[in-house]
């Protein structure tokens, strides 16, 4: 695609006192779990507000030529991703300019309590206002939603709307269209009328990892640093039998839990134009803490799902088969649980090769298929 743009990016009067930078964190809570990053942008009344204001900038933002033409070129549409806000902004300095202008002064006529709201205004300039609290905002992030079969037309400019905060109970999604007017759509059976622009948190950002947890996706580990600092030392040669190092029994290395062998989900949790971000969760009894494991690639229900059969626990039940295991779908105002089962039993063993130990948990959610394995077994 290439950038088309009729008239240059209209910038504030301070839109020359900020150059970003690339390489620098703009995240003023970088270092907060998330309930303490809820409770500094004002708790999730808060959060709204700051959507309203950020949708509004970005409606405004398509009557510009050469702004519109930038977002048409960058944003991909939501089944092929995201792009984060602050990754345009940092990328194209007139975005960032054409969008900020007058961003303080909207903050401040929302009245928004919190920390978040007294950092906008000590800083000088809207540009980075905005940029700060994008990021701050869980890294909100952009992506197209359109009919199936339709494109974006770039010389369309598009409305804008933002997902609930609360997307449990809430039944319309708002927005703000080329003339700056506001407009809904219905968000819990929702099917697209027209294309237009979302704007959402990043529900994959790791922000909304339950604090202390260890997350893995595949079989490599996301957060290595704190795996390091939890337990001192790890084998890397093989993540399915590493153990902590003050448990050296034998056991530790044997049945190691395969936890998806299969799942498929019957409600995702997830209404309107996203898709589901589905985590999974399980805690051996011989283990003080959950494992939990990104699935990135369960958006669609009633689908079976085996590709995640290389997941594997960091060491065995050591003689127990007791587990829990909890699946969810990940939100920043609050999970929602898409089913649990305490007290798992995992039958069976190894006596008999055709008979592996496994457990399969199903509700009207999900259906969850776990069982024991070795990394050398072929079933």
């Amino acid at each position: 695609r290439r950038l088309v743009g009729t008239k240059p990016a209209v910038g504030g009067s301070n839109y020359a006192d900020f150059h970003p930078q690339t390489g620098v964190n703009y995240d003023p809570f970088a270092n907060m779990n998330l309930e303490d990053r809820k409770k500094a942008f004002g708790g999730m009344e808060g959060a709204e507000k700051y959507l309203q204001v950020i949708v509004r900038h970005l409606a405004q933002a398509m009557n510009d030529n050469n702004l519109r033409g930038i977002l048409h070129s960058v944003v991909p549409k939501v089944d092929d991703g995201e792009v984060h806000l602050a990754q345009i902004a940092l990328r194209y300095p007139d975005f960032l300019r054409g969008l900020s202008d007058g961003f303080k002064d909207a903050v401040a006529d929302k009245s928004i309590d919190g920390e978040l709201s007294n950092i906008i205004q000590s800083i000088q300039s809207d540009d980075e206002a905005i940029l700060k609290a994008s990021k701050a905002l869980v890294d909100l992030e952009l992506s197209i939603v359109a009919p199936k079969g339709e494109e974006w037309d770039l010389s369309q400019a598009i409305p804008v709307f933002y997902i609930p905060v609360d997307d449990e109970t809430a039944t319309i999604m708002e927005g703000v269209d080329a003339n700056l007017q506001r407009v809904t759509l219905p968000f819990q059976d929702f099917k697209a009328p027209y294309t237009f622009l979302l704007l959402n948190f990043d529900e994959d950002s790791p922000i909304l990892d339950e604090y202390g947890d260890i997350v893995l996706s595949g079989t490599s580990f996301q957060d290595l640093e704190k795996w390091q600092e939890l337990f001192k030392s790890v084998s890397l040669a093989s993540p399915a039998y590493a153990h902590s190092p003050d448990s050296h029994d034998p056991c530790y290395h044997n049945d190691i839990i395969q936890p998806v062998k299969e799942i498929t989900i019957h409600k995702d949790h997830e209404p309107g134009p996203n898709k589901p971000e589905i985590m999974l969760a399980i805690r051996l009894a011989t283990a003080v803490r959950d494992t939990l494991y990104d699935l990135p690639d369960v958006d669609k229900e009633n689908k079976k799902y085996t590709k995640y059969a290389n997941l594997r626990t960091f060491h065995g039940t050591c003689g127990s088969n007791v587990i829990m295991i909890r699946v969810w779908e990940r939100d920043v105002a609050n999970n929602d649980l898409v089913c649990q089962w305490e007290d798992e039993y995992l039958t069976g063993g190894w006596g008999n090769k055709l008979t592996p130990a496994m457990a399969t948990s199903s509700d009207t959610d999900a259906t969850l298929v776990i069982r024991k394995t070795r990394e050398q077994a072929d079933f």
